[in-house]
């Protein structure tokens, strides 16, 4: 890999961490200045979404990883500040962005249940909201996390992968590797980032749409300072709902990339950063 394409890595990865530090930081800010406690329990689904978000932003700011996929196994090439301490921290930091970033795909899916749930009932308990994010949230990824980072396989069997199938210098690079995907860790990892984010955003999206709709029929009841406030609430929705695409963009660049082995730096990396 040439220094360009380097520095190309490590600016993007610090520009993305920069800005989603920022982004959610103002967030949390907003929310604990300035939600009214009848809203609170809508706002413990946020302040969620905003941590695991800024976990798997510091996670892949930590790795800045290219992934590739050889013989069914994904290696991971490490270009980020965990190659300071150890080849394992570099592994599990990308075992954290990919946990996290898993978490807030279905945050963002909990989140667009409970706003439909507070439109239609007028508000929702703190205990249905948390009821909500064990079901879709914490088992499963924090399985995903386990089994993942149980999955790692010797370092130099990782680096002959890349010696056989690829033209990089391996000197120098840190590079680590797991399992094929026929273990549980791995096919669980691509079952739950790939295949169950399908039908999840298929729920967000009925979810955003029910709620515009909801929203329609209440419109002749509501003052126009209302109507115009709801207006702008939609749009803040159709935006949320589009905010997934990044890891479903990510999910299909890996598969169409891996499958036809295209190998070249910078889409190795684009894999994380476009979640990151």
């Amino acid at each position: 890999m040439s220094s360009g394409e380097f520095q190309i890595i490590i600016v993007l990865h610090s520009i993305f961490f920069t800005f989603s530090v920022v982004l959610n930081g103002f967030l949390l800010f907003c929310i604990f200045k300035f939600t009214p406690k009848s809203t609170s329990s809508f706002s413990l689904v946020m302040i969620v979404h905003a941590m695991l978000d800024l976990t798997g932003t510091a996670s892949c700011f930590m790795s800045m990883s290219r992934i590739l996929n050889l013989e069914t196994r994904i290696v991971l090439i490490s270009h980020g500040p965990c190659h300071l301490a150890s080849t394992r921290l570099c592994y599990l930091s990308y075992d954290g962005y990919l946990s996290a970033a898993a978490c807030v795909f279905y945050t963002n899916m909990c989140s667009f249940r409970v706003r439909y749930f507070i439109l239609k009932e007028g508000s929702i308990k703190r205990w249905h909201v948390v009821r909500l994010l064990c079901a879709f949230v914490g088992p499963h990824n924090l399985a995903l996390f386990v089994l993942f980072a149980f999955s790692q396989i010797p370092d130099a069997q990782a680096a002959a992968l890349i010696a056989k199938y690829t033209a990089y210098n391996t000197t120098g690079l840190v590079i680590t590797g797991t399992l094929p995907i026929t273990s549980i860790g791995i096919g669980y990892a691509h079952f739950l980032c790939i295949i169950c984010i399908i039908p999840a955003y298929i729920v967000t999206w009925k979810l955003r749409s029910r709620t515009v709709h909801t929203l329609d029929a209440m419109a002749p009841k509501m003052s126009v300072t209302t109507v115009m406030m709801q207006q702008r609430f939609v749009k803040l929705l159709t935006l949320q709902a589009l905010t997934p695409l990044l890891p479903v963009t990510s999910a299909f660049a890996y598969v169409v990339s891996q499958t036809l082995q295209l190998h070249h730096p910078v889409l190795e990396a684009s894999d994380q950063m476009m979640v990151g």
